[in-house]
């Protein structure tokens, strides 16, 4: 039996490789009180995953997680309008830069009954205006919004105001 330097675990003799902690045998683990916090940022980057099974490698070995890079992954959150094609790292220097997550109001109306609700959320870069997206949104509160009693004119004027 082998014991695993980080996590003091038992394994099988000739393993590469802690099946707890996915430590590599004979590599050097970063200790807490060295104060090289990059070489312990770093290490994590680099955990190892088990094989599955259907490989037929069934030696206990491991292969290396693909290393993601900020600057080439691509963001993919559902419902939100204008990030396609964005890496993260863009979005982040977008951000900084001055963009916004943004929705707007609207409201419709059926004589008797009136509905406030918002938009998708869409994301406006730096430098950018949102007022076309929100101007579909201020046509339909003044087509569709004032009709309602007694509501329809309240929640128009809040909508317009707020977009």
């Amino acid at each position: 039996m082998q014991l695993c330097p980080k996590c003091g675990s038992e394994n099988s003799d000739g393993a590469s490789f802690c099946s707890l902690c996915y430590q590599p045998f004979g590599a050097s683990v970063p200790s807490a009180g060295s104060g090289d916090e990059a070489t312990a940022k770093t290490s994590l980057k680099h955990q190892r995953i088990p094989v599955p099974p259907d490989t037929g490698r069934e030696d206990g070995a491991y292969a290396p997680m693909p290393e993601f890079r900020e600057d080439k992954a691509l963001i993919r959150i559902p419902g939100v309008v204008g990030i396609e094609g964005i890496s993260e790292g863009q979005l982040r220097q977008e951000l900084k830069q001055g963009g916004k997550f943004v929705v707007f109001q609207y409201c419709c109306s059926l004589l008797i009954v009136t509905f406030r609700r918002v938009s998708p959320v869409f994301f406006v870069r730096a430098g950018r205006s949102g007022i076309l997206n929100g101007m579909r949104y201020s046509l339909i509160s003044l087509l569709l919004g004032w009709w309602g009693f007694p509501w329809g004119p309240v929640f128009t004027v809040g909508s317009l105001f707020n977009t």
